[in-house]
């Protein structure tokens, strides 16, 4: 498993911000975000649990969660 550090504090769009970092970092961004709001989609909200503030800490949750798929 390899873990990627991509700073989205303050970031309008995480989608694009993630897209730019790296070809893998893009393809967890194409199955967890919108593209136009860089908010997760609506299926990947359904299964996450409430896990803070931070769009970093639920990104890397929902990273977790999809690893383990």
């Amino acid at each position: 498993m390899t873990f990627y550090r991509v700073d989205l504090d303050g970031v309008r769009n995480v989608f694009r911000t993630m897209e730019e970092e790296s070809e893998e970092v893009h393809e967890s961004a194409q199955v967890l975000l919108d593209p136009e709001t860089g908010s997760f989609t609506s299926e990947v909200s359904e299964l996450l649990e409430y896990v803070g503030s931070g769009v970093g800490s639920a990104v890397q949750c929902a990273m977790s969660a999809e690893d383990a798929q």
